[in-house]
């Protein structure tokens, strides 16, 4: 059986809390068969660290948010 390719819809892996281990938690997501994240902005800071991390890493896409 192939294994499932799945995609992350909300994510806030772009937050200060992932500074410390961002690589090993996108590695382990990917590992479990995420390909793709979609990390989602809820103010101006957060929102534009989700664009920085979609534009260095493949697997990550952003959305923009203000709560």
């Amino acid at each position: 059986m192939k294994p499932l390719d799945l995609f992350d819809t909300h994510a806030h892996t772009q937050i200060a809390a992932y500074d410390e281990d961002r690589e090993q938690t996108l590695s382990r997501a990917a590992a479990a068969g995420v390909r793709d994240i979609l990390n989602v902005g809820i103010d101006l800071p957060t929102s534009r660290a989700a664009i920085v991390l979609a534009d260095a890493y493949e697997s990550c896409w952003a959305t923009v948010g203000l709560h």
